[in-house]
């Protein structure tokens, strides 16, 4: 069974970005559109269903796309 754990939630639109069965996956999706707008990092939120609660990315790797 392929389930959907992890979303990325954008705050500002209250729209759900995308729902992915790895973390990884969903940390992909959030850097994309952070490296495309780099003020999305404020709203833009990956969630764990499973455990009900907002992850944290590296700011590291937030850093790695918005430094161009």
């Amino acid at each position: 069974m392929n389930r959907h754990r992890f979303i990325v939630f954008d705050r500002l639109s209250r729209n759900q970005l995308g729902e992915f069965s790895t973390l990884e996956a969903a940390e992909e999706c959030f850097l994309r559109f952070v490296g495309a707008d780099p003020t999305a990092d404020k709203h833009l939120e990956i969630w764990d269903d499973d455990k009900g609660i907002k992850l944290h990315v590296d700011p590291e790797k937030v850093s790695a796309v918005t430094a161009a």
